[in-house]
């Protein structure tokens, strides 16, 4: 069932909360090397519209991750992430707290449909 595949996620930085609707992409398997942390994508646009002040000092004022990927075509790729305070993804009204998370900020439109604006990682449901 694709229906499966998506997700609502909460995520709360510096006590502003962005709503994503994630999809759970077979293809990202991205760690980064660093900290473990499970990376996901989010579309810069979709945080943009959400804060009430500037993206780069809520997002990036407590450091900076640079996470080297590679993708289809792209080799030695690299994303800039930001550490949120919380992560929920809501499943069936509840909100479930995920742990060792980074979330990579992409420039461009994640779902040309417009069907989600987050990709999550393929072991989403694990960890």
């Amino acid at each position: 069932n694709d229906e499966k595949l998506y997700k609502d996620i909460v995520v709360i930085k510096q006590g502003q909360k962005i709503s994503f609707i994630g999809f759970i992409d077979s293809g990202n398997n991205l760690y980064d090397a660093i900290t473990n942390s499970m990376v996901i994508i989010a579309q810069k646009d979709t945080i943009k519209n959400q804060l009430k002040e500037s993206m780069e000092k809520i997002l990036f004022g407590n450091g900076i991750y640079a996470v080297m990927y590679n993708s289809l075509g792209k080799n030695n790729g690299l994303i800039y992430a930001f550490k949120p305070d919380l992560v929920y993804v809501i499943e069936d009204g509840q909100y479930i707290r995920k742990n060792n998370i980074l979330i990579g900020v992409y420039n461009g439109i994640l779902s040309s449909q417009g069907k989600f604006d987050m990709l999550l990682h393929k072991d989403w449901n694990i960890n």
